[in-house]
């Protein structure tokens, strides 16, 4: 009698793939309560604050940070971190070849984020218009402050412009 290696074909074991469908909790039931996020992975927003301008083109030729027309926004806190948005249009008016300014964000009235400088190259008197974004990330105690822009004149004392109404300043709290 003769021996075979071979083992004789079997038929395969197929085995069905488990599927895990999460227990419904309803809202204000839910297990974590420090949960940050939705059943998605989205983070949950609060506070969500927006300045958008009215002034026609506020400008300054001050040395010093002056508060840009209605880029201010007053809310209260939680204690969880707060992203800060600011978004202009710049221009600055004078007949200097080298021009610059700053903007800065400031929170109750002390300055909050770093000097943001602005600069211009140009070769004759053309309003050169451009756009600015900033952001930055606050962690502020759970109370209610005051954020606001400002922008100040820096090189060549040009008249630093924020031009329209393209701007907008927004805070929204994480967490």
């Amino acid at each position: 009698m003769q021996t075979s290696l071979i083992e004789p074909i079997r038929e395969p074991i197929i085995i069905p793939p488990t599927i895990i469908v999460p227990k419904f909790v309803p809202p204000g039931r839910r297990r974590c309560p420090r949960a940050v996020g939705d059943l998605a992975g989205n983070v949950k927003l609060k506070n969500i604050n927006d300045a958008v301008a009215s002034t026609i083109s506020p400008s300054t030729s001050s040395s010093t940070y002056v508060v840009i027309s209605e880029m201010t926004l007053t809310f209260t806190t939680k204690g969880n971190k707060v992203i800060l948005l600011f978004e202009s249009a710049i221009t600055m008016t004078t007949t200097g070849t080298q021009l610059s300014g700053n903007i800065a964000l400031f929170k109750d009235g002390s300055q909050l984020s770093p000097d943001y400088l602005v600069t211009i190259t140009q070769t004759g008197s053309e309003n050169l218009v451009f756009t600015i974004s900033v952001g930055f990330i606050d962690n502020p105690t759970a109370a209610s402050h005051t954020y606001d822009d400002g922008f100040e004149s820096g090189v060549g004392a040009p008249t630093v412009v924020a031009f329209g109404t393209a701007r907008r300043f927004q805070a929204v709290e994480l967490g």
